[in-house]
C-alpha cells in the first residue's frame, strides 16, 4: 500500500457503534475509501429506538486490563468532546445523571466470590466519569424499594434518533451500501 489513497477500508452496521467508527476512520484516513454495509440505516436500526447510556458494565472487556480502560476512557472522550461542541444537541448527545440500586448484596446476586463493594462500584465508571460514588443513606431512601446499596453517577446519553442522521450526514464522503 503506497499511500492512504489505497486504504480499502469496510464498516459493517449502520447503528451508533457502526457509524462512530466510520467516522473516527474517516478523521484517521482521510483519503482511504470508505464504506459501509448495512441491511438497515436511521429509523430502522435498533440504534434508533434505543438511546444510549455510556455506561459500560464491570464485566466489559477487552484483551488486557490496560486496553479495556484505553478504550473506555477514548470512548468517553469522544462523547464528551461531542457533547460540548457546537454539534452536540444536533447530533442528540447529552449529559445525566442518576442512580443505581440494589436490595440485595451484589456477592448474594451475582453468585460471585467477588466483594460487595467491587459488585457496586464500577471501577471502569469511577475513573472517567466526571461524578461517580456511593449512595448516601439518605439517597437510598429516595425511591420506595427498601434499598441497600447503591451508587450515584453522572455520564452522557445517546439519542439514536439524533445521533445517526448527524453522523451520516457529517460522513464528508463515501459509499453507503444496503446489503
Amino acid at each position: 500500500m503506497s499511500s492512504q489513497g489505497d486504504l480499502e477500508v469496510c464498516v459493517v452496521g449502520a447503528g451508533v457503534v457502526g457509524l462512530t467508527t466510520a467516522l473516527l476512520l474517516q478523521n484517521e484516513f482521510p483519503n482511504a475509501n470508505l464504506s459501509i454495509v448495512a441491511n438497515l440505516f436511521n429509523q430502522e436500526t435498533t440504534s434508533d429506538g434505543a438511546a444510549g447510556l455510556f455506561y459500560p458494565g464491570s464485566s466489559y472487556s477487552g484483551p488486557t486490563l490496560e486496553i479495556t480502560k484505553k478504550w473506555i476512557s477514548d470512548s468517553y472522550s469522544y462523547y464528551d468532546g461531542l457533547r460540548i461542541s457546537s454539534e452536540g444537541e444536533r447530533a442528540g448527545v447529552f449529559p445525566i445523571s442518576g442512580y443505581k440500586f440494589s436490595r440485595f448484596s451484589p456477592k448474594e446476586v451475582m453468585n460471585s466470590p467477588v466483594s460487595t463493594e467491587d459488585q457496586i462500584i464500577n471501577h471502569y465508571m469511577e475513573e472517567v466519569a466526571p461524578v461517580f460514588r456511593y449512595a448516601t443513606e439518605e439517597e437510598l431512601k429516595l425511591c420506595p424499594g427498601n434499598w441497600k446499596y447503591g451508587t450515584y453517577c453522572s455520564t452522557l446519553g445517546i439519542e439514536g434518533r439524533l445521533y445517526l442522521p448527524w453522523a451520516l450526514s457529517s460522513m464528508v464522503r463515501g459509499d453507503y451500501i444496503i446489503y
